[in-house]
């Protein structure tokens, strides 16, 4: 709960099992209770998870190891672990998108991108309302922040665990060619319901995140396409977003 209003998130535990563990871990400890949004960024994404509400760090566990190469991408909508220059350096702050950020995701060893670990349910309006709220650079104890949201702080009032249970996504797929004879798997569902990871022998495998994680797997399928959005992917694995 945020001082706008309640956010509901799904977590990938089969897709990024150490990262949603990690979460969960500051979760069950009340840990983000009072704690703040303090990186606001309009047309990009909110982050918070790491301050409290007179601006100190709260001390944290362990850094974790960077679970980014999943099939997840920083689609709006998703929450991904915030991290510093090191790859392996995530800890309790979190970000959610409030737009697509394709260019955080994993795209080589060099650039490792962010961990997406789940997705906004329900309360987008209020990530959204976090997002466009009023920010300034402010300086507490000779500590600087940019991007801050003043004159008003945004506070994470508590994080409450849920089980939700498991139900098959009603989506369906079908395969079929363009007309350049380009393999494409078309599904009925939206991408935020799907992870791909692209494989090394440049095979897709699609699966449903649905708490079943039913997958398939796509032998010359270079372009995925759902019901909201298109994507076509290189020998690298890169995604490039199509019009729809």
């Amino acid at each position: 709960n945020t001082s706008y209003g309640p956010i509901f998130l799904e977590l990938y535990p089969a897709n990024a099992p150490e990262t949603v563990s990690n979460f969960l871990s500051y979760v069950d400890e009340n840990f983000y209770d009072w704690t703040i949004f303090h990186r606001v960024i309009d047309n990009f994404m909110i982050q918070g998870g790491g301050l409290n509400q007179s601006l100190a760090s709260k001390p944290t566990h362990s850094p974790i190891t960077l679970e980014s190469k999943t099939g997840l991408s920083n689609l709006a909508g998703t929450i991904a672990m915030a991290r510093t220059a090191t790859a392996d350096s995530a800890t309790s702050q979190f970000y959610i998108n409030t737009v697509d950020n394709p260019f955080l995701d994993y795209k080589s060893p060099s650039s490792p991108g962010y961990a997406v670990f789940g997705k906004v349910l329900e309360g987008m309006d209020v990530v959204n309302a976090i997002g466009s709220t009023h920010v300034s650079s402010v300086t507490v104890n000779g500590v600087a922040y940019q991007n801050f949201p003043y004159p008003y702080v945004i506070s994470i009032y508590g994080v409450d665990r849920y089980v939700a249970s498991a139900t098959q996504l009603p989506t369906t797929h079908t395969l079929k060619a363009n007309e350049y004879g380009v393999a494409i798997a078309s599904f009925s569902g939206s991408r935020l319901d799907y992870g791909i990871k692209v494989n090394a022998n440049n095979t897709l495998t699609v699966t449903k995140l649905d708490g079943q994680h039913t997958s398939e797997t796509f032998g010359d399928a270079l372009r995925v396409e759902f019901a909201d959005s298109k994507f076509a992917y290189d020998l690298d694995g890169n995604a490039g977003k199509l019009p729809c």
